[in-house]
């Protein structure tokens, strides 16, 4: 929709790129275009074909994403992603450790849960929680040590 800022390299790239990915191939993804699988509904086995208008909205916003304020979108959720891995990656040992939870995690974690009945992930979901709840209490009780070992 904006063809004249197809002069800047990174919107001409990002628009190229985006391009090249939409390109029908009878071998790829059932002969289905990117943006095809990406507009299909969930539960529905052949996605419909694209509008022209989906088609030129999805690649603005796919060009947008070479501007400047797109990189720092980019950037900004990317730093967001990296920070919620780390958080996660701190619960890896208490999760893997196979232990069994404290039993005001499990219940706390439960409740949080509840909604979810019935899903298969629910209990992974319940183990995550108290894997998370845990890492949070050791990491009170040691600063809470090391707070009182600079104190003295």
């Amino acid at each position: 929709m904006h063809p004249k800022r197809l002069c800047a390299d990174s919107e001409r790239i990002y628009a190229e790129q985006w391009a090249k990915e939409n390109e029908r191939q009878p071998w790829l993804n059932g002969g289905y275009t990117l943006l095809e699988n990406v507009l299909c509904p969930e539960g529905q086995k052949r996605p419909a074909r694209v509008s022209t208008r989906d088609a030129q909205v999805a690649a603005t916003v796919i060009q947008w994403l070479g501007t400047n304020c797109g990189r720092c979108f980019v950037n900004m959720a990317e730093r967001k992603i990296e920070e919620a891995r780390a958080v996660r990656e701190e619960w890896g040992p208490v999760l893997n450790m196979n232990a069994e939870p404290r039993p005001e995690h499990l219940e706390f974690a439960a409740m949080v849960s509840a909604r979810f009945a019935g899903d298969p992930r629910q209990k992974l979901l319940e183990r995550e929680i108290c894997a998370a709840l845990e890492t949070v209490r050791r990491q009170a009780v040691k600063a809470a040590l090391e707070k009182e070992l600079g104190a003295k």
